[in-house]
């Protein structure tokens, strides 16, 4: 809208200097004709009309330049620049932030007694980090494309539980749980701008889940090895923790644009829920009779994402 109304203002000074100067040059040339001084032998003197005429034209064209000039500053420093000053830009994105799981049941069906809380004692940090493309629709609508490495460590109190150590005596002590996921985030938002500098966002996350692993260790930090589903009991199923292949999110988020130097960058957070589960249980058990587990996570990230000018 501002750019709109100086782009008017401009078009419309241009116009009224415009015919101003059309009348002005009519005006000049009519009284010229008129007032043009005459030799003594009858003949119009040329040289002093065209000595008049070139010093119009003169301070005409000085004039002209200095007031385009004028304008041109002038506009210049009424507009400030925004990351809609392109089509598209190119960026890159880091996130950091905090994971979970909505805590759900494991069960045999029909077999009452069978089921088992999942998920809910799983609570970590994650990270992120890759590139994105943001494109502009028009002043307020844009397109936010992102393609990140997702990393996330989770943890778990499994309860206190008697422990072999490496010389075969057993010893007390609290077994944590650590399990890690890393995996590719391609979150694909919607921007609204309510002004250059501040938006909200909502869209879809689509992931890649590459790789898992987990690992115990006791209050001390000590690696714990040999954890049987006997000894952990209505913890047994952390013993087998893995992530789906792919998984399907709906993120919302929110946060305002500010110009450093050479960049324009995004300062802002995101709330990520699954609708699709994130964790699953083993082949063993699934084929044993067990449901299939309907664990989701979600996450808040905290993101900074530069944008080329």
């Amino acid at each position: 809208m501002k750019k709109m109304f100086l782009f008017l203002a401009a078009a419309s000074l241009v116009s009224a200097t415009a015919f101003a100067q059309d009348d002005y040059d009519y005006g000049e040339d009519y009284g010229s004709s008129e007032s043009a001084p005459a030799s003594e032998d009858g003949y119009t003197d040329m040289g002093s009309s065209d000595e008049s005429t070139s010093d119009n034209s003169g301070s005409d064209v000085e004039y002209k330049s200095m007031d385009d000039e004028s304008k041109k500053t002038s506009r210049t420093e009424g507009e400030g620049g925004s990351v809609f000053d392109k089509p598209y830009n190119l960026g890159w994105n880091v996130g950091v932030g905090f994971s979970g799981f909505f805590s759900t049941e494991v069960c045999i069906p029909n077999i009452p007694g069978s089921c088992d809380d999942y998920g809910g004692d799983l609570f970590g940090g994650a990270m992120e980090f890759g590139g994105s493309l943001n494109y502009h629709f028009n002043n307020n609508l844009s397109l936010i494309a992102e393609a990140n490495i997702d990393i996330r460590f989770y943890m778990a109190n499994l309860g206190r539980f008697s422990i072999y150590n490496s010389y075969g005596y057993s010893y007390d002590s609290d077994v944590t749980l650590d399990a890690f996921v890393f995996g590719l985030q391609v979150p694909v938002l919607a921007r609204y701008n309510f002004t250059p500098t501040i938006y909200a966002e909502a869209g879809l996350q689509l992931e890649l889940n590459l790789g898992t692993g987990i690992s115990f260790s006791d209050e001390d930090g000590t690696e714990v090895t040999g954890m049987t589903e006997a000894m952990m009991k209505d913890k047994w199923i952390y013993n087998y923790f893995d992530a789906q292949s792919f998984v399907a999110s709906i993120v919302i988020g929110g946060g305002t644009t500010i110009d450093v130097g050479k960049f324009y960058t995004d300062v802002g957070v995101r709330v990520i829920i699954d609708f699709l589960p994130y964790i699953k249980l083993d082949d063993i058990f699934t084929n044993s009779g067990y449901e299939e587990s309907s664990a989701k996570s979600w996450q808040i990230q905290f993101y900074m994402n530069p944008w080329f000018k």
